[in-house]
Formats: structure tokens, sequence, C-alpha cells
């Protein structure tokens, strides 16, 4: 189980009742993120097979060019082609992490349209509350976000969707970056 990261003086209790509304977004998000390594697999599997299928036939060519010319522009290509295949790798790598990205944000923003959207709320600004003290300023559902958002004096705490959503994405980014080792 990964626990929500928030500011040390939160009661645990507090962060126990967030609890179940956090299990349930995080199997969604688990799920969606499963799926999402899946088709990011094949698809940097099918990259990385073109662009090693590219980097072939660019050696080849190199090799044919270094035949009639200097061995060190031959070198040079071969690197070039190395360095754009790998570059193909990266680019469609950050396309898929984006897409996880907006995807987790989306799902975090279809929080507001459950049931239990007035709980998740009330636990929010409990937590909130706790953090600031009772006399904190609290933005109930602000758009485009919802959420909470709480200041007190010079102190805030975002507890908006987007923002859990990112926490999430930052426990669950080191399982991400596995996909491309």
């Amino acid at each position: 189980m990964i626990a929500l990261a928030y500011d040390d003086t939160v009661p645990p209790g507090l962060l126990l009742d967030l609890e179940p509304v956090h299990r349930a977004l995080l199997g969604d998000a688990q799920v969606e993120v499963d799926r999402i390594e899946q088709d990011a697999q094949r698809t940097a599997d099918a990259v990385i097979e073109q662009a090693e299928s590219d980097r072939d036939a660019e050696i080849e060519r190199a090799r044919r060019r270094g035949e009639a010319s200097a061995r060190s522009h031959a070198q040079d290509t071969l690197a070039r082609a190395r360095n754009d295949s790998r570059a193909i790798v990266l680019r469609r790598q950050e396309e898929l992490r984006q897409q996880l990205v907006d995807l987790v944000r989306a799902e975090a923003l279809q929080l507001r349209r459950d049931p239990r959207y007035a709980d998740v709320l009330d636990r929010l600004e409990s937590v909130a509350r706790a953090q600031l003290g009772d006399g904190a300023t609290i933005e109930r559902d602000p758009e485009p976000g919802g959420g909470i958002i709480a200041t007190q004096g010079t102190r805030r705490v975002d507890y908006s969707l987007p923002a859990i959503a990112d926490r999430a994405l930052d426990v669950i980014a080191e399982e991400a970056a596995k996909l491309w080792t």
C-alpha cells in the first residue's frame, strides 16, 4: 500500500479517513497505469524495433560510403544514426509519459462526479484545518480543479484534485521509469 505524502503535521487519524478514497483512486489509476504500461511497452518495442531497423539500414549505407570515403566520415554517420534512433525512442517515451499524466489528472477530476465527493471534500477540509488551524480560509471545490485549497496567513495547502493526482504520479514515477530500462 502506498501512503499519501502530506505534511508531517497532519494527525495520522485524518489520513486514515482518506485511505478508502486514496485506495479507490490509486486502484483505478493502477488499472489504467497497467494498461498504459502494456500499451507503452508494445509501442516502445515497436519504436525500438523500427529504430534498430532504421539504424541497421543506416549502418549498412555508412559502411558502403566508408569504403569510398574516409573512415572518420563513416564513424560520424554511424554515431548520428545511433543518436537519431535514441532521440526517436526518447521522444516517444516522453509522449507516453505525458499521456499517463493527462490520464491520471483526468481520472482525478472525474472524482467530482462520484456520489462520495462531498465526503472527500469534508475529509480534505478537516485535514487542511488540522494543518493550518480552525481559522484557515477554505476554498471548497474551486474551478477548475476541485478539491480543497486552504490558506492561513502566508501558509497554504493545496488538496485540489490535480495536485492529488500529481502526488499519485510522483509515487508511481519509479514504476513507470522501469518501462524504459
